[in-house]
């Protein structure tokens, strides 16, 4: 089972470096489709929703709007909300923990908030966070957590939509990303 469980780690490791190789050499290409961005959420936080309940923290969904059409990479778009959240869930280390995705209409495009009342980042460690392999918890067992990707990864997904996350953090309080996508109708 530990051998399982560590061969199935590596994999990841080594998919996430490539896709990341991929992006640096501008290989991947994007296949943009038009589609609900509020549909895809409310389907990742299902995904999600059994790793929340284990860590006694709730998903929301707040938007503006029932549907929100974008212009984007579906899957890569999912790849980025699917680390997002997920970090979110990980690090919201409180009692009554909640993760806020938000959705709403600005300037044409479709803003995308993930927010967390968790941990926080501390301010040093904020313009480090989307290096690769870099870990805000450096003591956290390797076995508990992810690669140190992520965040690269979710950083080149957007740069190759034009598009950049921003990130802001109270420690001890929470974080918030966010970024935007093409809207389309």
């Amino acid at each position: 089972e530990r051998i399982d469980k560590s061969v199935e780690r590596l994999l990841n490791i080594v998919q996430d470096l490539d896709m990341i190789n991929q992006f640096e050499s501008g290989i991947i290409t994007l296949n943009k489709s038009r589609f609900d961005l509020n549909h895809l959420i409310r389907e990742l936080i299902d995904i999600l929703d059994l790793e929340a309940q284990k860590k006694n923290t709730k998903i929301v969904l707040q938007t503006t709007s029932s549907q929100m059409f974008v212009q984007a990479d579906k899957q890569k778009i999912s790849q980025v909300l699917l680390n997002l959240i997920s970090n979110a869930i990980y690090y919201s280390n409180r009692e009554s923990a909640t993760v806020t995705v938000k959705t709403k209409v600005q300037n044409q495009k479709i803003l995308v908030e993930v927010e967390d009342n968790g941990m926080g980042i501390k301010p040093e460690m904020l313009t480090r966070i989307f290096e690769r392999f870099y870990r805000i918890e450096s003591s956290r067992n390797r076995n508990d957590g992810g690669s140190g990707l992520g965040l690269a990864i979710v950083k080149h997904i957007l740069e190759a939509h034009q598009q950049n996350i921003a990130v802001e953090s109270v420690y001890l309080e929470g974080t918030k990303f966010s970024f935007s996508l093409e809207k389309t109708t």
